[in-house]
């Protein structure tokens, strides 16, 4: 298994889109325009047992999804297998939060104590 503590998920493949090999992207971030931002991204299957490093070439918005096209990736056929991976940053890489403000990951494990 991959050790990903030091990555940060900003979405999901969830299909291919068009036959240039676009992947329809279901962001994690506050806009999709984060994906025109960042080039180099890590794609973790969803079993976390395999990942691939990829560029991004170029991303664009289509509803509440982003469409991104990875370097190296032609064909909506290359895309299938990749459904369901996550498209993960460097921790480094993350957006500042402000100070009322949390990434999912760092609630993990947090006991939820109710007022009542």
């Amino acid at each position: 298994m991959t050790q990903k503590r030091d990555r940060i998920a900003i979405g999901v493949i969830r299909r291919a889109h068009g036959v240039r090999g676009e992947a329809s992207v279901e962001p994690w971030t506050d806009s999709v325009d984060r994906f025109k931002e960042i080039s180099n991204v890590t794609l973790v299957s969803p079993d976390e047992e395999h990942t691939r490093e990829v560029r991004i070439e170029s991303a664009r918005g289509h509803g509440d999804r982003a469409l991104v096209k990875f370097a190296g990736i032609g064909s909506p056929e290359e895309i299938q297998p990749l459904q369901e991976w996550t498209i993960e940053i460097p921790e480094s890489e993350a957006r500042a939060l402000e100070p009322d403000e949390y990434f999912l990951h760092d609630l993990e494990g947090l006991h939820l104590v109710d007022a009542d």
